[in-house]
């Protein structure tokens, strides 16, 4: 993601709070990082993301507990 601009990371980001925090970074036009253990809503809402105008979007599945 270049230099300059706001990134922001969100775990979590399949669901809830951590969706509508996604959204609305997005919104802004910032680069969104999205992590959370369902693979698929992260790719869909990786798209989402794009759609609502993020810089970029990238998604990792993952489990912050392990």
């Amino acid at each position: 993601m270049a230099n300059g601009e706001r990134t922001i990371a969100v775990t979590g980001a399949s669901a809830g709070i951590g969706v509508a925090i996604a959204v609305e970074a997005a919104k802004l036009g910032w680069n969104v990082a999205i992590g959370a253990r369902r693979r698929d809503r992260l790719a869909e809402l990786g798209a989402t993301l794009t759609n609502l105008g993020a810089s970029q979007v990238a998604f990792e599945a993952l489990d912050v507990r392990q």
